[in-house]
This record gives structure tokens, sequence and C-alpha cells, in this order.
């Protein structure tokens, strides 16, 4: 199984360690593949630069941010964006869909479910259902 992980569900595995989408990190090590893109990286790391981020996830530092980019990337196969996709009016979500796309992707995940209504090319679910999905396996 392939999957994408919106880089809201990548930042939310930083945050928390007990967390949902930690585990589903933690477990596409071993059970699945993590697709990733290099802009699904970059919107994480500026995730953290923010400042209401960076105010709520002080003990996070920017050594940490990185190591975490590397530790994504090592364990996760980086598609490169060959796609043209136009199926959300935010051009950054059809990037991410681009992604699950060209890295033939089986799942998008992500907690702005709602802002993938309209996406056919990849099926859509947050981290709860996913985790409920891989259960079954």
């Amino acid at each position: 199984m392939r999957i994408v992980l919106d880089a809201n569900v990548l930042v939310s595995a930083l945050l928390r360690e007990d967390g949902q989408a930690r585990k589903i990190v933690r477990r596409a090590a071993t059970e699945y593949t993590l697709v990733l893109s290099d802009f699904l990286l970059i919107k994480t790391e500026e995730a953290f630069q923010k400042p209401r981020l960076r105010r709520k996830a002080s003990h996070i530092t920017p050594d940490r941010v990185t190591t975490y980019i590397t530790e994504l990337r090592n364990i996760g196969d980086v598609a490169e964006e060959r796609s043209i996709v136009t199926e959300s009016t935010d051009p950054e979500d059809n990037r991410i869909i681009a992604a699950a796309i060209d890295g033939t992707a089986d799942y998008l995940v992500t907690y702005n479910t709602a802002h993938f209504l309209n996406v056919t090319s990849v099926h859509i679910l947050d981290p709860s259902t996913f985790q409920k999905l891989i259960r079954a396996y």
C-alpha cells in the first residue's frame, strides 16, 4: 500500500508523540510505503517556522525539524512531481494530489478532507479512518 500524508498530518506526527499521525508515520517505515514530494516536505518544514506553531511547539527545535525531514526522506519514496492537477480550487492542494498521482499512491491522508471533496484520482481519508483501514489488513 502506498500513501501520501498531507503536510498537516506530517506536522501533527512530530507534534504529538502519542497521536494517530505519529503512529501512521511509524508504521510507514515497515508496513507500507510513504509517498512524499519535495513540496510536501517544504510545506512541513515551513509550518514549523510560523510564529503561531513555534509558540505552540517551542520544544521542537529547528534542528529537530531538520532531522525529522531527513527521517521522512529516508523512510519515504519521494515522487517527482510531473502531473498538472486541477481537481481542487487550491493550487497547493493540487500539488499534493499530484504527488499522490505521480507516486502511484492508494490513499491521501489528511485532516482537511473537506479540501479534497471533488478529488476522484485518489482515495482521501482522515487519519482515524485510515487507522481503521490498516487495522483490517
